[in-house]
Formats: structure tokens, sequence, C-alpha cells
């Protein structure tokens, strides 16, 4: 039987945050309680000041690099990560998720690759790995095929890693940031676009606009817009 109060006073950690160590444990099975207890240790390092989206200067960066977020009192990046995993556990991949034989023709996944896609994904956001770390992982572990999309374009699977690495993360991350959000009772929303000369007219034209987080839909008024989008929500306190 774990003995918290003793686990608690060893690190010097609050009841939050044993809360949010089991939290993470359960969401692992292979997770060992003295690594959720590091790792839980190793996000409270170097606290976030300020929010803002960041166009790094270098074009690889984690999501801890890309958002900063300490708006709601008594937040930092611990509670965000973990409503990332939660997302993660149970996420469908439904733009990437093979239905039929002609999806997988078409190149979307099986249900073999959306797993190893998943545990990739899931990795990559507990170390807080790069999007290349992640880009390299999907290149070596999940098998890809060129994409025919519905109006005929292929997307080479050569490509495909570093779109999906991109993608995929700033989905569930943004998704992370609206249960977030959500479970803190704020309503609204603002977009949020890593403005630069690689920023899409689309994009730039949403940036600054407030939504309600109850009418959010993705592609619409929620990031990711596109493939590559590095857009994001940042919330308004009223």
């Amino acid at each position: 039987m774990i003995n918290w109060n003793k686990i608690k006073k060893r690190f010097n950690l609050t009841d939050e945050d044993i809360e949010k160590i089991k939290i993470f444990a359960e969401l692992d099975d292979d997770t060992s309680l003295m690594v959720a207890i590091d790792w839980f240790l190793d996000t409270q390092k170097e606290p976030k000041e300020s929010f803002e989206l960041a166009e790094p200067t270098s074009k690889d960066y984690t999501i801890k690099d890309w958002v900063n977020i300490v708006e709601i009192k008594g937040f930092n990046y611990t509670d965000y990560l973990v409503k990332i995993l939660e997302i993660l556990k149970t996420d469908k991949f439904a733009d990437l998720k093979a239905i039929t034989e002609k999806d997988i023709a078409d190149g979307l996944l099986p249900e073999t690759q959306i797993e190893k896609l998943r545990l990739i994904l899931k990795d990559g956001f507990k170390n807080n790995n790069t999007i290349k770390e992640i880009e390299k992982e999907i290149k070596s572990q999940v098998e890809l095929k060129d994409r025919i999309t519905e109006n005929g374009t292929v997307i080479s699977a050569s490509s495909r890693p570093n779109m999906i690495a991109r993608t995929e993360t700033v989905r569930l991350a943004n998704e992370g940031l609206k249960k977030l959000y959500l479970e803190n009772k704020i309503e609204k929303v603002r977009w949020l676009a890593a403005l630069s000369d690689r920023t899409c007219p689309l994009c730039e034209e949403l940036n600054g606009q407030v939504f309600e987080i109850s009418k959010l839909d993705i592609g619409i008024n929620q990031p990711p817009l596109h493939p590559d989008c590095r857009c994001s929500l940042i919330s308004v306190i009223e």
C-alpha cells in the first residue's frame, strides 16, 4: 500500500500535486509511481511567466516552447499536459483512421498503425519532445503510404511524418486547452495565430477573433484550420 503522506513529505508535495501524479500514473499502465513523481517534478521546473504563441527562431520546437500559460489562477503546464493525455487516451484520430479497405488504399491508417501513432504522441507529450523528434518516431514506426485525398490530391508518404507530427500535436494541444478552459468555467477564447511570412491568409484573418467555447469546431474556428497549422486559443477572461 502506498503511503501518500510519506511521499508528500519527502517531495514537499501538496494534495493537488498528489492527485495529478495519480492521474498521470493511471493514464499509462506502464508508468511506475517513481516515474510519475519524476515526471511531475520535472514539469515544475522553469515556471512560465506569460502567455504567448511562440514563433521560434528555429523551425523545431516543443509544445512547452510553443505555448506559455498562467492566465488561470493556480494553473500550470502540468495541468495542461494531464488534459492532453486524457484526451489522447481515447482519441479516435478521425482524420487519419481508415474505416474501409478503400480508405487503406487511399493512405488512411488501420487500427494497428493508429495505436502506434497514439503511443508516439503520448511519449512525445510526456517527454516534451520536439516536433522533429516526434516526426522521426512516426517515420520509423508508422507504416505510411501516399495519401490520396477526396479531391484527388496526392500527399507523398515521405512528407506525411512531418505533416502528421505538426498537425496532430497542434490539434491535441488545442483540445487540451479547450478542456482546461471549460473546467475552469471560461466561456470565450481568442484565436492566436503564429504570425510570420508562413502564416496563411485564413489564419491571419482569424487572428484576434473571439469565439464561444461551446461553439468551437475544429477546422472552422478551432485550430488546426489546415494541415501544418500553428495556431492556438487563448482564454478571454471577462
